[in-house]
């Protein structure tokens, strides 16, 4: 597991899946979810 609020980073990683905090909830990685690491 990574913690990452750099948008490159991620984007470059290519994550399958992504852990949604504090809930625990696990969901597949779409391109939507860039929206809420820029929030960050």
């Amino acid at each position: 597991m990574l913690v990452s609020h750099d948008e490159g980073a991620v984007e470059a990683l290519n994550p399958e899946r992504v852990v949604l905090l504090p809930d625990g909830v696990e969901d597949l990685w779409n391109e939507d979810y860039l929206d809420l690491i820029t929030l960050a």
